[in-house]
């Protein structure tokens, strides 16, 4: 493993941190219940509870860096970490320069790569999508974008 993946790791470990999940949010990943019905929220009593597969769900969560989901095999480490946390969540970045590499060609083999993955560790997914611009910088567009 290289030393700087190594690093981030390391300091992924230590900043993992609980996903506040917004009422509009929907976490993908979770196995169809028997209702067929997505997660949701339900009111129940005087609360709303956030509803998976039919159960009542409390999300520990964490959230990996921005390049870590960037290939399937930059996250074949990340997952046993997120297990190790006795996580049950994790909120993972996907851009658009990582689907649509040419336009009008949208490759969703890394959005199902994850999904599968995170299916196989037990761990519901949250996408966090990186459209076109970041914290000010657009590097996250296509290439074919910033050339038009």
């Amino acid at each position: 493993m290289p030393e700087g993946r190594n690093i981030e790791m390391k300091i992924g470990k230590l900043t993992l941190a609980l996903v506040v999940i917004a009422g509009s949010t929907v976490l993908l990943g979770a196995q169809p219940n028997s209702e067929n019905r997505p997660p949701h929220l339900e009111k129940r009593g005087h609360i709303q509870q956030l509803v998976v597969n039919g159960k009542p769900c409390l999300v520990l969560g964490g959230e990996v860096y921005n390049n870590s989901s960037s290939s399937l095999e930059s996250m074949k480490g990340v997952w046993p970490l997120l297990q190790s946390e006795h996580l049950n969540t994790v909120l993972v970045p996907v851009s658009w320069a990582l689907l649509e590499l040419s336009e009008g060609k949208v490759d969703y083999t890394l959005v199902d790569g994850i999904i599968r993955d995170a299916r196989a560790h037990n761990l519901h997914l949250v996408f966090l999508w990186f459209g076109s611009w970041k914290n000010t910088w657009s590097i996250y567009l296509p290439e074919w974008v910033k050339r038009d």
